[in-house]
This record gives C-alpha cells, structure tokens and sequence, in this order.
C-alpha cells in the first residue's frame, strides 16, 4: 500500500509538493482576483461611456428637433414671397 511505501523522506517530499501545489493555487486565486477586479473596472468605465453616449445622443436628438423646426419656420417665411 501507498502508505507503508512513504518514508521520512516521502513525507517531506509529500509535504513540499502540497506546499507547492497550495502556492500554486494561491497564486491563481490572487491573479484571478486581480484580473476579476479589471474586469469590473473596465465594465464599470464601459457603463460610464455608455451613459456618456445615451446622453450626447439624445442632445444631438434634441438639436435635430430644433433645426428641423427651424428649417420649417424658415420654409414657411420662404413661400411668403413669390418669384414671377
């Protein structure tokens, strides 16, 4: 059996592949974190120049509202005159 065949020297090498193994893990766990953090930084700037986007669109909606009521107002003043 496994256990019988582990000697002194076994267990330290068990013990030193467990500890690198838990490094290794750790390891990950804080790059996996720390790329979960940027992610979400980069979501939430994402957000912010999506917001940022809604809002210009809708102003440059607005301003196309006005010009178009100008260009009616304008058009309206045009047909007063008659060219002969």
């Amino acid at each position: 059996p496994l256990v019988q065949a582990i000697t002194p020297y076994g267990k330290s090498f068990l013990g030193n592949h467990l500890s690198e193994l838990v490094e290794a893990i750790t390891r990950s766990a804080i790059e996996q974190s720390q790329t979960s953090q940027t992610v979400t930084q980069t979501m939430s700037q994402v957000a912010a120049i999506s917001d940022k986007t809604s809002s210009e669109a809708a102003q440059v909606s607005d301003s196309f509202r006005e010009l178009l009521a100008v260009a009616q107002s304008l058009q309206e003043s045009v047909r007063q005159f008659k060219v002969k």
